[in-house]
């Protein structure tokens, strides 16, 4: 997604917010572009956005139908700030939670998984 945004401020056209990936909107974003090849390139980027899109629906239902297949899925989906998603892909990384003698250790690998996506998230890197 960023690669759009990327052609439009190399072309110094400001385009701040998710307006210039809406679907509605397109039209009048890739009018502001006046070069053919660039025009085309954001055609492209937008027909890989819209594929990603779908295949990323796509899989988040295959991987969460896989997960509850799993027992330990809804242990793991129990443990508070873990949702749904990131419990599937926390019982994949685990493998089995029956590995821990106790429930300390687990807490802890989530404790430094929710630590490392709070730091991947802040402004400051």
């Amino acid at each position: 997604m960023t690669r759009v945004k990327a052609i439009y401020r190399s072309w110094a056209i400001p385009c701040t917010g998710k307006q210039v990936y809406a679907p509605r909107h397109r039209s009048e974003w890739l009018a502001k572009i006046s070069e053919l090849g660039v025009h085309r390139r954001a055609e492209f980027y937008y027909q890989q956005l819209d594929a990603l899109r779908s295949l990323r629906q796509e899989v988040r239902r295959d991987l969460l139908a896989e997960s509850k297949k799993h027992q330990a899925w809804k242990r793991l989906c129990q443990i508070p700030s873990l949702g749904p998603i990131r419990a599937a892909v926390l019982l994949g990384i685990l493998q089995t939670p029956h590995r821990f003698r106790t429930k300390r250790p687990l807490w802890k690998l989530q404790r430094f998984c929710h630590q490392d996506t709070q730091q991947c998230r802040s402004p400051f890197g």
